[in-house]
């Protein structure tokens, strides 16, 4: 990056403003994915899938959902 003058704030360079880009769109695809099958977000990275209805115990999961999950109540956290 290069040295800024007096006053003046840094421009970001163009390989960390791509690098940015890329990491927000992938999250993005991932949360539009995780709703198209069902996941409702309740806050950033936090979804709630209710395969099972509200009479069902509610499991907690650290990592990626998957298609066996489908008939189950599940909170899918830090995603």
């Amino acid at each position: 990056m290069p040295t800024p003058q007096p006053n003046q704030a840094p421009t970001p360079d163009a390989a960390s403003v791509a690098d940015a880009y890329a990491a927000e769109t992938t999250q993005f695809l991932q949360q539009v994915a995780a709703e198209s099958i069902g996941w409702l977000p309740l806050d950033s990275g936090t979804y709630l899938h209710a395969g099972a209805g509200v009479d069902a115990p509610v499991i907690e999961v650290v990592g990626l959902a998957d298609a066996s999950m489908a008939a189950d109540n599940v909170v899918l956290l830090y995603w």
